[in-house]
């Protein structure tokens, strides 16, 4: 009798051990399927998700405005939507000394100063650029060889009373470092006036 008793206890426990395989070995591909299929859909997101793209967002506003992208000391996109400062002429200089002297700011307190003398139109600019970027608390100011700029459009159109105010667009990228910490930090900016 004690025999059988330890045959059918041996048979349970050898039963109790093989569905206990079955139910880990079944949770363990069920959970190799989904965590699977999981992946794909954070891989199809991140691979799908839009970017920011500096120049789309300014094509899209119907005021003058800077978009920034920027990474690095400072992670952030930014839309620079309100011309806070821009220079004005009085008469037009000629075609080799057009002018850029104008502010953008946006609604987080970020702000995007540029200002650059003689631009030739359609050329890469590297040198003489004052390029300020100001954003969480920190700025980044440009110095010579940091940033190329490049202005697609740039003319004169008459404003009340005599005078005549520059309408340019542009594309701006940095390399530079914080003031402060001297963290180094890339932006791409795309502008209008």
């Amino acid at each position: 009798m004690g025999s059988s008793r330890h045959a059918r206890l041996l048979r349970q426990l050898l039963a109790g051990s093989g569905a206990l395989a079955l139910v880990a070995s079944a949770t363990f591909v069920l959970g190799r399927v989904t965590m699977s299929e999981f992946t794909s859909v954070i891989h199809d997101v991140s691979t799908t998700a839009p970017t920011f793209d500096p120049q789309g967002v300014i094509d899209a506003l119907p005021t003058p405005a800077a978009a920034v992208v920027i990474t690095g000391a400072v992670d952030a996109q930014l839309v620079l939507d309100h011309l806070i400062w821009q220079s004005t002429v009085t008469n037009r200089p000629d075609a080799s000394s057009y002018d850029i002297d104008v502010s953008y700011q946006g609604g987080s307190g970020s702000a995007l100063r540029l200002k650059v003398s003689g631009i030739t139109i359609g050329e890469p600019r590297t040198q003489s650029i004052t390029a300020i970027l100001t954003t969480s608390g920190q700025t980044f100011s440009a110095q010579p060889g940091d940033c190329t700029l490049l202005v697609h459009r740039f003319e004169y159109v008459p404003a009340p009373p005599d005078r005549l105010e520059p309408t340019f667009a542009g594309e701006l990228s940095c390399t530079t470092a914080e003031l402060r910490s001297q963290d180094l930090a890339t932006f791409i900016a795309a502008f209008d006036r």
